[in-house]
């Protein structure tokens, strides 16, 4: 699959948050492909990771399923951005307690919120999903 290398570096970006480092060893690709693992019930192996942070020379070209579950581990620590906690893709003690203290319909308004922003920036980019904005609003709206 032929993607967008500005996209690619996002990602990567977005994935190194939720990791809280840019992986630069064996060790760490180690780490983060448990870690994904962990968290999405999906397995990217250690070399697929390797080759797509370019830790290692390949003609790879990155597939559909790779980005897949990267963009779901970084999805997966968004409630935690919004709550104001450690983004560290685990729900412990410490979140469950921050979120129980929190009115349970403002932090549905906050996700909600979060998901317009993201179909916004979708529709910004890439103006012929736009068509769809309506029909992803609705869907919200059913939740």
């Amino acid at each position: 699959m032929k993607a967008d290398r500005n996209k690619l570096i996002q990602l990567r970006q977005a994935v190194e948050e939720t990791f809280g480092q840019t992986p630069g060893s064996p060790t760490d690709f180690d780490k983060l492909s448990l870690q994904i693992q962990t968290f999405t019930k999906r397995k990217l192996g250690v070399s697929t990771l390797k080759r797509f942070w370019g830790y290692v020379r390949s003609d790879y070209n990155v597939t559909y399923t790779t980005l897949s579950v990267l963009a779901r581990y970084y999805e997966i620590t968004i409630p935690q951005r919004l709550l104001g906690v450690k983004v560290d893709a685990i729900v412990g003690p410490q979140n469950l307690s921050v979120f129980n203290r929190q009115d349970t319909n403002e932090i549905f308004k906050k996700i909600k919120q979060a998901r317009i922003s993201y179909i916004d920036r979708i529709c910004h980019r890439h103006p012929t999903n736009t068509k769809f904005r309506n029909g992803w609003l609705r869907r919200l709206d059913s939740l």
